[in-house]
């Protein structure tokens, strides 16, 4: 049994979104185009998967356009509820946040989780250029923090990023490093400390965050203003919160991933249809963990996150 945690919503009027100018011939767009309900759960049926945790990643940002973006975020939002609707046992669904409008993102939050009954939030990596970890969000983390909320923070690309390769789409390179560049802003801006009850979900394994957690260690050992924020070692920390493991693909990966992540902290995704569905799944044949490891990612950690799907294990 399967539960993807990962897993993208394609609203009416948002193919363009998901698909820039000169990527409409690359095969994912053609899963992006075709994405129905009821299509994407023939595709999960084919893979194992009993549900899907979706979430609407569209490139939206629009900041200059804050009521826009609002509208925009909510007509998602509703069409994930209607699609949970129908499809009570199958979906779940992660809710947008319009930022980085504070007010906007509070309003919505509070829309989706109360009115909605959104399974959790969806957040980008950045929001026209602003972190998560920047002072002018702290009211949505402690609104969150209030909430426990389940928090899906999703890498995204900005015109600035496009043009650092240029001919190669963001996914293929920088996206790796826009989820660490969010978790450090998190971490040394000491909005992990302050809000503890946040149960953040960091995709693809965390991105080159292996890479990362020793010189943050350094940092933190060598600079009394993060020593607070790093006690017992910048692991200790990130071992906290979940990752999933789409595109974790071969041992090696899964050896680095949890260096820092746990097994009780590691989460079944597909990036769906950004992905074809059975890359992960095929992947956690080889990647040497136990049955009983291999389970908890599968879906018993998703089961402590999303407790609804209990009925379908």
């Amino acid at each position: 049994m399967l539960i993807d945690t990962h897993h993208h919503l394609v609203p009416p009027g948002s193919v363009a979104l998901y698909v820039p100018p000169g990527q409409e011939k690359a095969t994912y767009a053609g899963r992006v185009r075709s994405w129905k309900p009821r299509e994407a759960i023939e595709q999960m049926d084919s893979a194992g998967i009993a549900a899907a945790i979706t979430s609407v990643v569209a490139a939206v940002g629009m900041p200059e356009r804050p009521q826009e973006l609002a509208r925009l975020v909510r007509s998602f939002n509703e069409f994930g509820a209607e699609v949970v609707r129908d499809h009570p046992q199958r979906f779940g669904f992660l809710a947008g946040v319009p930022l980085p409008n504070v007010d906007a993102a509070l309003e919505e939050i509070s829309y989706a989780l109360d009115d909605l009954k959104a399974d959790g939030l969806c957040v980008f990596s950045s929001h026209a250029g602003i972190r998560l970890g920047d002072p002018r969000v702290d009211p949505v983390i402690a609104e969150l923090d209030a909430r426990r909320a389940v928090v899906l923070v999703h890498p995204t690309g900005s015109p600035m990023l496009d043009q650092l390769v240029p001919g190669l789409g963001v996914g293929l390179t920088e996206l790796a490093f826009e989820t660490p560049r969010t978790i450090a802003s998190l971490l040394f801006n000491g909005v992990f400390h302050r809000y503890p009850k946040v149960r953040y979900i960091f995709p693809h394994g965390g991105g080159a965050l292996p890479m990362l957690t020793e010189r943050w260690n350094i940092l933190g050992r060598s600079d009394e203003r993060y020593s607070e924020f790093v006690a017992g070692g910048v692991e200790k920390v990130l071992g906290r919160y979940h990752y999933d493991v789409a595109t974790v693909a071969t041992s090696a990966m899964h050896t680095a991933v949890r260096t820092f992540a746990p097994p009780q902290r590691l989460l079944f995704g597909t990036d769906y249809p950004l992905l074809p569905i059975d890359i992960t799944g095929s992947a956690l044949k080889n990647v040497g963990i136990s049955p009983d490891e291999l389970m908890d990612l599968s879906y018993r950690n998703a089961l402590n996150l999303f407790p609804r799907f209990v009925d379908n294990s």
